[in-house]
């Protein structure tokens, strides 16, 4: 007697799974979920947004996170897929705080521009979560 089937059902008369994996969705339309990997917030927020060897005039922060940022910003001369230079500049506890973060523009809408930041240090990782949640 096979444990698995209670001995009195076929196996093979059991619903394959792609029939489950396809009534999934037959009701409603899938939401997909946000691609992101870390909290954002509101900030009141100026930066600059560098581009090759120009620079621009400070920026409004719209939603930042420690995976990126969005820039409300002229968007006519950067393209999705940019290398850029955001600056960030703070205050906190007293102290005058400034990081350059590489990012890349990855979407671009009429009114501004969503940020991936790179790779950076420890340091910068430290200061960005202080500045995210002891607000």
């Amino acid at each position: 007697m096979d444990r698995k089937f209670g001995g009195y059902q076929n196996p093979n008369a059991l619903p394959q799974q792609s029939f489950w994996l396809g009534r999934t969705f037959e009701t409603e339309t899938p939401v997909l979920p946000e691609p992101r990997h870390s909290v954002r917030r509101a900030l009141h927020l100026e930066v600059l947004v560098n581009h090759g060897l120009t620079y621009s005039v400070p920026w409004h922060v719209r939603d930042f996170s420690l995976t990126g940022a969005y820039v409300e910003m002229d968007t006519a001369e950067l393209p999705e897929g940019s290398y850029v230079e955001m600056v960030v500049r703070y205050r906190y506890k007293g102290q005058s705080i400034e990081h350059r973060l590489p990012a890349t523009v990855t979407r671009v809408a009429p009114r501004g521009m969503a940020l991936t930041f790179g790779q950076y240090d420890d340091e910068t990782y430290t200061d960005l979560t202080n500045l995210l949640y002891a607000i």
